[in-house]
């Protein structure tokens, strides 16, 4: 896998460089380093990290973009190759691919193929994936009035369906970009299942409000409640611009039901300021219970470690990004991590350091 990824990035180059006058422009990205980690008493470890990718091991893919000349059809495909810190276990998989074709004078769109990420999604406000995986399938999007956006689609996770509409997840969504603010939403369903997300951003002078939340398991099976296997997550963040190369937000997840179950609440403050092609930064992150989730630990520790409902912990994660091109960055960063609570242990001290570096092209 190795070969096949360094085979990957030379035919990005080679290829984006033979076909980009024809219509056809590829693009790609790679990222890896290493890190260490120490957790309480236990032996240090090492291994692979990918911070910018928030995994251990590495990461990179190639994306192929075509566009007619006369802009009313294409197509758009994602190759990724990503591996554990034993990077011989590293897998090769396309992300999505499909063709699109619009009608009506732009009225109207269709992607048809291995469809990725949908319009509807709120993945670049508070760093979450969108709402849904890849699948095969249609989207229909339509443009009733500037800046607003309404579909429709089915996607299904294998090619032919085994068991006619019960394979597919049918999706609708809706986005308005506003002056005023951008509101988002997006519902998918299958038999017995349902999730709804919605968000809302607003801006006010300097500052930008955000806010978007996920219910899962609308619909309940057999004599369960929805309180039984519903799930609502509420996702705040607020964003500061107002001083010139500063950078300031503060986000988080909440969990609104269920809290004996799943008690977790992670919130994250971050500082950054851009200093030419310096970039020094600070984070800081409070979590409690549940799954600890959090991006640059987890990146760290190649893992993701496991609390229960009594654990909490406070973390700080300092990080410089050393930008050499505007293509290419290093992040140098550590994490100084401690367990609190009735649960945390004798020593509580969780230490990290990585080197990362980005190459995109």
């Amino acid at each position: 896998m190795k070969k096949a990824l360094v085979i990957l990035i030379l035919l990005a180059f080679v290829g984006g460089g033979l076909f980009a006058q024809e219509g056809l422009v590829f693009s790609g990205y790679a990222n890896s380093g290493i890190g260490m980690w120490k957790e309480g008493d236990n032996d240090p470890g090492w291994g692979l990290v990918a911070r910018a990718a928030a995994i251990g091991g590495a990461r990179a893919h190639l994306q192929a973009t075509y566009t007619h000349p006369d802009r009313d059809r294409g197509f758009v495909t994602r190759i990724r190759a990503s591996g554990t810190t034993n990077f011989p276990n590293a897998n090769l998989q396309m992300l999505y691919g499909y063709g699109w074709f619009t009608a009506m004078d732009g009225l109207i769109r269709l992607d048809a193929g291995r469809i990725g990420a949908t319009p509807f999604g709120y993945g670049d406000w508070v760093g979450l994936w969108d709402p849904t995986d890849a699948g095969y399938g249609v989207q229909t999007l339509f443009y009733p009035v500037e800046n607003i956006r309404l579909g429709f689609g089915a996607v299904s996770t294998t090619l032919i369906p085994a068991g006619e509409f019960d394979a597919f997840t049918w999706n609708v969504g809706f986005r308005a970009d506003m002056p005023f603010a951008t509101l988002r939403g997006f519902l998918e369903a299958k038999k017995e299942m349902a999730n709804l997300n919605l968000a809302a951003s607003i801006p006010f002078g300097s500052f930008n409000f955000m806010a978007a939340t996920h219910i899962e398991n609308l619909i309940a099976e057999g004599d369960n409640t929805f309180g039984d296997v519903g799930i609502i997550r509420l996702y705040p963040y607020v964003s500061y611009s107002g001083i010139t190369n500063l950078s300031l937000n503060v986000g988080g997840v909440i969990n609104l039901n269920n809290a004996e179950d799943d008690p977790y609440m992670n919130i994250s403050a971050y500082a950054g300021y851009t200093m030419g092609n310096v970039i020094p930064s600070i984070a800081v992150v409070f979590g409690r219970g549940g799954v600890y989730n959090d991006v640059a630990l987890r990146a760290v520790r190649w893992g993701t470690a496991t609390y229960n409902a009594d654990d909490s912990h406070l973390s700080f994660h300092p990080s410089v990004r050393l930008r050499t091109t505007t293509l290419t960055y290093v992040d140098i960063g550590g994490v100084i991590d401690y367990k609190i609570g009735d649960n945390a242990p004798d020593n509580p001290l969780n230490i990290g350091a990585y080197v990362s570096a980005v190459i995109q092209f």
